[in-house]
């Protein structure tokens, strides 16, 4: 019997000893798991500066893009301004789009301040 009464009390110590390495393996993980949601948070917090930051830089360039897109514009449509468009010139292999009109249409045409010295480039489009 007296080997009865030591299990008896040492029982109780057994579970006292195996409830407390539980709570200190939980507080452990609870410990681990919380130093975990403030890096997550930290970090979360330094992508979202970086989103913030990375959509005010976007829309500044889309704002660039859309200056510029106008400034080409109208930059086209300055260069375009003296341009004249000739049609129904029969097109020729050999052809040289500067004499063809110099030497025939724009003097029949009298055009003012046509003359070859003052023409840059002359090509023929595609399309047409």
């Amino acid at each position: 019997m007296n080997e009865s009464s030591e299990r008896d009390s040492t029982r109780p110590q057994i579970i006292r000893f195996r409830l407390t390495m539980e709570i200190t393996d939980l507080k452990e993980s609870v410990l681990f798991i919380t130093n975990q949601y403030e890096y997550l948070k930290k970090d979360m917090q330094e992508k979202f500066i970086d989103v913030k930051q990375l959509k005010e830089e976007n829309d500044c360039l889309k704002s660039t893009v859309k200056d510029l897109n106008s400034r080409l514009s109208i930059m086209e449509q300055h260069s375009r301004m003296s341009n004249l468009e000739i049609q129904c010139v029969p097109e020729h292999r050999t052809e040289k789009p500067v004499r063809t009109v110099v030497g025939a249409n724009a003097k029949e045409c009298a055009l003012p301040n046509v003359n070859k010295p003052s023409m840059a480039e002359m090509v023929r489009n595609e399309g047409e």
